[in-house]
């Protein structure tokens, strides 16, 4: 297994859509920092933001990039036979497979620290550093690691389970895409408040009209919310969303949210492709 891998990421350093990736994900970390300061600047004097207000950016497009590297990367392993010969050669399927799923989560948490390390360069200056305590850092940041793992280790099993590089992009987005969408909705259900604030309003003939405060009838309450909190917390948007704006109150869960996904997809996909069938 560690001469597979290190075979694969020897081959990562040359391939050119991790490149292109990589300097995407620095670029977009530049300018969210800078977009930051523009708005500190001439919206808003005086305005400062905590560098883990926007360091961990990555989380909003990292989904779609690891999906387009990931599925590519380890797509050329069946288009080029690679796979084939190492399985003819000797190596056992679970080698192969966890070689392809470690090498995927290298290259896609090399992409978050180039995101990471634009929006330090050019945050820090203008803002300056961290200010939460030393140990909430260091959870958001590993919550951010397993976050962004999450979608290596769905990718690697689409790929291997799919075989076609066609086929497996784009079954890859359209994964990326769904949870992003789906994350977003249950975003939008969860902040909606339980009261709806009264208001007035003036009707054509001049007359005031006032409405009370009355309860809003699609807040979500009981069972129904903490089911929909629990499902948005497990998905790598939805902990994403919520690592970028302080972690929330169960920051402390995600991690384990994440290592259950990252195992479930791992063993998943090591079942399936041990009775693929490869030509």
């Amino acid at each position: 297994m560690a001469n597979i891998t290190a075979s694969l990421l020897s081959r990562l350093w040359r391939e050119k859509i991790f490149w292109i990736a990589l300097a995407f994900m620095f670029v977009f970390g530049a300018f969210d920092a800078t977009n930051r300061y523009s708005f500190a600047a001439y919206l808003e004097p005086g305005a400062t933001f905590a560098l883990e207000d926007y360091c961990f950016s990555f989380h909003w497009v990292i989904g779609v990039v690891s999906a387009v590297v990931s599925t590519l990367f380890l797509g050329r392993e069946f288009q080029d036979g690679t796979l084939r010969n190492q399985l003819i050669v000797g190596h056992s399927r679970a080698a192969v497979y966890l070689s392809g799923w470690l090498t995927n989560t290298v290259s896609t948490l090399l992409l978050c620290l180039g995101c990471f390390s634009a929006a330090c360069l050019f945050g820090i200056p203008a803002f300056g550093g961290f200010q939460k305590e030393p140990e909430t850092i260091l959870l958001l940041a590993l919550a951010s690691l397993l976050s962004a793992s999450v979608y290596t280790a769905l990718f690697t099993m689409i790929q291997m389970l799919t075989g076609n590089r066609a086929a497996a992009v784009t079954i890859s987005l359209l994964t990326a895409l769904v949870i992003v969408i789906g994350a977003s909705q249950m975003q939008s259900w969860l902040s909606e408040p339980a009261i709806w604030e009264g208001y007035s309003y003036l009707t054509d003939t001049g007359e005031l009209v006032t409405v009370e405060s009355f309860p809003n009838s699609t807040y979500l309450s009981g069972t129904a919310r903490k089911v929909v909190e629990t499902i948005y917390e497990f998905l790598p948007w939805g902990q994403g969303s919520l690592i970028v704006n302080g972690g929330g109150e169960h920051l402390h869960y995600l991690p384990f949210y994440s290592a259950v996904l990252i195992a479930a997809s791992t063993v998943g996909g090591l079942l399936g492709f041990q009775k693929k069938d490869i030509a």
